[in-house]
């Protein structure tokens, strides 16, 4: 119980992060909500509102942003099981189902496939939160870093 209520405030702490410190950049633009979270299955859900300046040429969301939508929730969890250290993006592979509607809400759930030391391993599913349908899936991996032994970059 303990760690599922620090992932929660951990959760909680990121999205807020977003919103004052990240509010002029590609994260605070996403306008990101916190869903819900399980320590359990290693999980953390987003939902990203589909805002009009994500649309593409052809009127759905564009998938550069359905990518960095997955990077930005996948990101978060790995930096909870990275703890102190920095978990910067090493892969990322996106699979596209279907379009994305604007308007609709972009519902991604992410999940801890493997927390070792040094690399974290996530896959996610991304879902229309008017249809409910699967949208987009994605894996991904992030390295954890000791800043205090390695530099940044």
């Amino acid at each position: 119980m303990a760690e599922q209520k620090r992932m929660e405030e951990f959760l909680k702490f990121s999205v807020e992060e977003t919103y004052n410190e990240q509010k002029n950049i590609t994260n605070g633009l996403l306008q990101v909500r916190g869903k819900s979270c399980s320590f359990e299955e290693s999980s953390m859900t987003f939902e990203f509102p589909v805002l009009p300046w994500e649309e593409n040429r052809v009127g759905f969301m564009h998938g550069g942003v359905m990518c960095t939508a997955f990077d930005f929730s996948m990101g978060v969890l790995s930096r909870f099981y990275a703890g102190s250290n920095w978990a910067p993006t090493v892969s990322i592979e996106v699979k596209y189902i279907r379009p994305v509607d604007m308007g609709d809400v972009f519902v991604v759930k992410c999940i801890a496939t493997a927390t070792g030391k040094r690399i974290i391993q996530l896959r996610g599913e991304a879902y229309s939160g008017k249809t409910g349908k699967l949208v987009a899936t994605a894996a991904a991996v992030y390295m954890s870093i000791d800043t205090t032994t390695e530099k940044r970059g």
